[in-house]
């Protein structure tokens, strides 16, 4: 019996969406504690601010157009709130699962199967750009490049169906994120290969989009004002873009001996160099540049050029190998190596050295970006995950404190700068949470709250409730009053002393007695005084929510480091006030009774007493 055959098609897509299920899988798991980060807020924070409308047509100053991410975050937000993150996370991965499947029937028409699943797969686990791939973080960049992809595929046909989806496609693109206008532009190119009757009855396929963005640009748009870049730092960002770019396609940016992570090396300079020369003999030996690949090398100088050029000009946050610059980088590199495939194609003599680089470039590139994204995915998610704990200790906070903020947040339209920084991939100082407090309550009472419930805040990583307890200190704010009279003494139980680190320590009814001594030295595991004087560690207390009295004699005012849910406390409270004495009040702020902790810095002896429990508030 004669066995049925399997298409080549068929087994290609076969392949392409297991591939798709193991990425989805993987990802979704390995960034599992993500949530909202930065530009996300700004979009969010506009729903609740302003009408959709103008929401989506009037971005912040100096930003860009995004109206179809609007659209779809109001959506978002409108049915499923922003509790949970879920939906956004989805909303991402089918996005990257598209633009990979776009790629590869748009790379199949021009170079195979073969080489279109081997590129598809690679940005399925594009680790290089994983704060794309992972997060849903650049959703206004993944539209684009769907909507452009998806418009090159529709201008293939050739007929008049195919030109207003193309046309449409690329209002999507331009109206969601700069890199819209690389495709644009490649739009324009492919037209402008037409014979000279074509082009102009295809005009309006890019004129349309084209007049629709000018028109915004000139009417709607306001511009800040920055310094223009000098000619030479535009092309030397645009070469280290597209070097870097190269790097993370190859997979040469990560060293398989070390966790060491490099986009601009001697082996990428060399890829770089080397794709050039190839693009340029592929051209020569057939004489002419056909459409297709002048279109996807003007839509790569485009992409890389553009951000050199957009509005606030160079700076520390656009960096040529940043994540949302390599993504498209990379797509629109395995491009134009199609293109060139389909303009020249390799020869019986030439076909095993080519097989060969591609597919050790290919395996190079899988194993440095799954590593990559693994490790990244894992940042992602911690970062996350710490995040939404500093969020909860800012609820516990404001319902703590009824309403009030502490002094010096800036109001919501102003806080929402600090809200954008948070959740990233580095972190974010505790200092940010509590000034973006304005604009993240405005969002979250409409919307819902994404952090953790205090539950999961109390049985988290150490480190996380390490950086809310930093939060709720600061949010509260623990500071210090004025007591000039020691407390009240009976039924109060005295401080805990954890630990005595560089104090000698007595007892009296509800006060403990810390004495320098000298002879002690600071233990490694201690941190110093958080002013950065040389005052010593004294001793780390515990002591249930209430007040604290303190006797600091004549001279020397202590310092003291404050925390909840920490092992460590590091929120300094400085005393700056007169007199000898003052008070800590130490609240519940719906933690129940956990203790706070207290490390106490001091070169001078003091006291510490606890008010009986309702004798002071």
């Amino acid at each position: 019996m004669q066995r049925a055959r399997v298409h080549p098609a068929a087994a290609a897509w076969a392949c392409f969406a297991a591939a798709a299920a193991v990425a989805v899988a993987a990802i979704g798991a390995g960034a599992a504690g993500t949530t909202f980060a930065g530009d996300e807020w700004g979009l969010l924070y506009r729903l609740v601010d302003r009408p959709l409308p103008e929401a989506a047509l009037d971005p912040p100053l100096g930003k860009y157009l995004v109206v179809v991410p609007t659209l779809l975050y109001a959506f978002l937000a409108e049915v499923f709130g922003t509790n949970s993150y879920l939906p956004y996370r989805i909303v991402g991965l089918v996005l990257v699962v598209l633009a990979a499947g776009l790629f590869c029937e748009l790379a199949r028409r021009r170079a195979g199967y073969g080489f279109a699943v081997g590129g598809a797969v690679l940005l399925l686990f594009f680790g290089a750009a994983a704060e794309v791939v992972a997060i849903p973080g650049r959703v206004p960049s993944q539209i684009a490049i769907c909507a452009g992809l998806g418009m090159l595929i529709a201008l293939d046909r050739g007929d008049r169906r195919g030109d207003v989806a193309a046309c449409a496609l690329c209002v999507i693109a331009v109206t969601s994120h700069p890199v819209g206008l690389a495709f644009l532009a490649a739009a324009g190119v492919r037209v402008g290969f037409d014979d000279r009757a074509s082009r102009w009855r295809r005009s309006w396929v890019v004129l349309g989009p084209f007049l629709l963005y000018a028109l915004w640009y000139v009417t709607t748009r306001e511009s800040v004002e920055t310094a223009r870049p000098a000619l030479s730092d535009v092309v030397s960002f645009a070469w280290e873009a597209f070097v870097a770019a190269c790097a993370a396609v190859t997979g040469i940016f990560h060293s398989p001996w070390t966790v060491r992570v490099d986009y601009e090396t001697v082996g990428s300079t060399l890829v770089a160099v080397g794709l050039i020369g190839i693009a340029a003999l592929a051209v020569v030996r057939a004489r002419r540049l056909t459409p297709g690949t002048a279109a996807v090398l003007v839509a790569l100088g485009v992409a890389v050029i553009g951000p050199a050029l957009a509005p606030g000009g160079l700076s520390v946050f656009r960096q040529p190998d940043s994540a949302r610059y390599l993504y498209p980088g990379a797509i629109l590199i395995l491009l134009v190596t199609a293109e060139l495939i389909a303009a020249q194609p390799p020869g019986p003599r030439v076909r095993p050295l080519a097989l060969g680089v591609g597919a050790l470039a290919l395996a190079s590139g899988l194993y440095s970006n799954v590593a990559h994204l693994v490790d990244q995915g894992d940042r992602l998610g911690e970062a996350g995950d710490a995040v939404r704990a500093e969020f909860r200790a800012l609820e516990l906070a404001q319902d703590a404190s009824r309403g009030k903020l502490p002094p010096g947040v800036p109001p919501a339209d102003e806080s929402i700068k600090s809200l954008e920084f948070s959740g990233g991939p580095l972190g974010t100082p505790p200092a940010h949470i509590v000034r973006a407090a304005p604009a993240y309550f405005e969002i979250t009472d409409r919307f819902g709250s994404p952090a953790m419930t205090t539950a999961e805040l109390q049985r988290a990583d150490p480190g996380w409730r390490q950086r809310a307890g930093t939060v709720l200190s600061q949010a509260l704010p623990v500071r210090l009053g004025r007591a000039d009279a020691p407390p009240p003494a009976a039924g109060a139980k005295p401080p805990a002393v954890r630990r005595a680190i560089q104090a000698r320590v007595t007892r009296s009814g509800s006060c403990v007695g810390l004495r320098p001594d000298r002879a002690a030295p600071r233990p490694a595991d201690v941190p110093p005084a958080p002013d950065g004087s040389s005052r010593p560690a004294l001793a780390l207390l515990s002591l249930a929510p209430g007040r604290l009295w303190i006797d600091a004699g004549d001279t020397d005012r202590p310092l003291i480091a404050v925390g909840r849910l920490t092992e460590v406390p590091v929120y300094p409270v400085e005393w700056e006030l007169p007199g000898s004495s003052a008070s800590l009040g130490l609240p519940r702020a719906g933690l129940g009774d956990e203790q706070w902790a207290l490390l106490v810095y001091s070169s001078r002896e003091l006291e510490l007493c606890s008010y009986r429990a309702g004798a002071a508030s």
